[in-house]
């Protein structure tokens, strides 16, 4: 793949995350035309946020017509099944993709580990993740495990055990991306046990962390005695060089703005603050670039 290819693949990535479906969609079948894998990854991306999870499963079975041998396509099969609630398929699917040579093993059984969540089989969920050799995703596996300690009910094991492995991370006032789930899991928990305090800090942590984490969001502005509705929520975040572009939903800059010191701190340098009024694409509210 030249340069100018790649460009092409990640400017329009790019587009589609930042609200350019359209353009997103037009680069995505150019790159079909062209036999290229990514186009079907890209199409898929475009009707998976979309909302049309079905379109999404029918893009890569098109592609696997043409790529059978891509451990990246069974895998993206295998997760979108999971998202449609298709357990026996996604399982297949996984078990197809552990197959090849060269796959990513530990990512798959991470997957399969929040598969097993969805279909409510804790316990073996929990036994699969305490078996699995972790290597490059810690903090995710750790996320997937907290969600099932969670859902266990088990809150006083969750808060003893994250004091021990908080020692060992390189910087426990640093935020780790991956960590989000397993701060709002421990908020719940502390919000579950009446300590609301902590739970807000963590809760807080959880959204410093990644502004998607829309659960936290609620839970967080539930504590502080704020109404939650989508209109009001901040659900998208992409890193650009040392700038976290935010695209909000909030009804004015300064809502956005307010929002957004609250939860990184009054120091916060913001970049660029540009209003979107777009009737076509009314989602993108507000465009809010700051510096981290």
């Amino acid at each position: 793949m030249n340069i100018t290819t790649e460009k092409f693949i990640k400017d329009a990535f790019e587009s589609l995350y930042m609200g350019g479906q359209d353009e997103a969609k037009a680069a995505a079948e150019h790159l079909i035309k062209e036999n290229n894998i990514n186009g079907y990854n890209l199409l898929s991306e475009c009707f998976l946020i979309d909302g049309d999870v079905t379109k999404a499963a029918s893009v890569i079975d098109v592609a696997l017509k043409s790529f059978p041998n891509h451990w990246q396509l069974w895998f993206k099969k295998a997760n979108i099944e999971t998202t449609m609630n298709s357990f026996d398929s996604a399982h297949a699917s996984y078990k197809k993709t552990l197959e090849f040579e060269g796959v990513d093993a530990e990512l798959i059984s991470l997957n399969i580990a929040v598969l097993m969540c969805k279909e409510d089989k804790l316990d073996e969920a929990l036994k699969f993740v305490d078996g699995c050799r972790v290597v490059d995703y810690q903090n995710e596996f750790m996320s997937v495990r907290y969600r099932i300690l969670f859902l266990q009910e088990k809150y006083s094991q969750m808060i003893e055990e994250f004091n021990d492995y908080e020692e060992s991370l390189p910087d426990s006032s640093e935020a780790i991306f991956e960590m989000s789930d397993v701060y709002f899991y421990l908020g719940q928990a502390y919000y579950n046990l009446g300590i609301n305090d902590k739970a807000k800090t963590l809760l807080k942590k959880a959204i410093r962390t990644d502004f998607r984490n829309t659960e936290a969001m609620e839970l967080y502005r539930e504590l502080n005695g704020e109404m939650t509705v989508n209109e009001k929520l901040f659900i998208f975040q992409v890193e650009r060089g040392r700038m976290l572009v935010i695209t909000t939903l909030a009804d004015t800059e300064e809502e956005a703005i307010g929002f957004i010191k609250e939860i990184f701190g009054d120091d916060i340098q913001i970049a660029e603050a540009t209003t979107i009024n777009n009737q076509n694409n009314i989602e993108l509210k507000g465009l809010i670039e700051i510096a981290i």
